[in-house]
């Protein structure tokens, strides 16, 4: 498509899917729907792919069962269900909310920044490596589990059923937080930097 595209589902109920969407210019709001399919072996197929340079795109609801951003798009997750698959960013990728069953980040050369939402599975990796998935996190956040302790996001394999919520430390006690970081130390399992005894990026 070219130009500006809600895309809603007007279904009875709210079944509706397109197996592949590709966004040329303009602006995308994903409202609801189904974007993306599940192949007979469970894997995840389609889903959008976000030409360069083809505007702004904004997922406030539905499901994204993979997504590829390319160079010169701004993309912004702050709600839907179910999100899936394998999400490929080379420019900015901002997720502030919303549910992901189990989701693959290769962040290619662009910017991820999650502040929110909840994740089933979530792994990170570039071109060939794993990377922490510490690293997709806007700084002064951190991945909680279901009780609320937070998760260690340097691991370098993968983390399951984690929300992401803002993460303030507090050295007090033998400068040690309860996330785990310690001092001296340059980065936090939040991804934030640590400088001069306190966080730099933290409130």
């Amino acid at each position: 498509t070219d130009g500006n595209l809600t895309v809603t589902d007007g279904s009875k109920g709210k079944t509706g899917a397109v197996e592949d969407l590709e966004f040329v210019k303009g602006t995308l709001d994903v409202q609801n729907g189904q974007l993306g399919y599940y192949g007979p072996t469970g894997g995840t197929n389609g889903g959008l792919i976000c030409n360069g340079d083809s505007g702004t795109v904004t997922i406030r609801g539905g499901t994204v069962l993979g997504l590829t951003v390319n160079d010169g798009v701004s993309v912004t997750v702050s709600g839907g269900s179910q999100h899936a698959g394998s999400w490929f960013n080379d420019d900015t990728l901002n997720i502030t909310g919303g549910t992901f069953s189990n989701v693959y980040f290769c962040n290619n050369g662009g910017t991820i920044a999650i502040s929110g939402g909840t994740f089933g599975s979530i792994v990170n990796n570039d071109a060939s490596t794993l990377i922490p998935p510490m690293s997709l996190l806007e700084k002064g956040y951190a991945f909680f589990d279901g009780d609320g302790n937070v998760q260690d996001g340097s691991r370098s394999d993968y983390l399951r059923d984690v929300t992401v919520k803002e993460h303030t430390h507090d050295f007090s006690t033998n400068n040690t937080c309860a996330c785990g970081a310690t001092l001296p130390h340059e980065h936090c399992i939040c991804g934030g930097d640590i400088q001069d005894g306190g966080h730099s990026a933290h409130k």
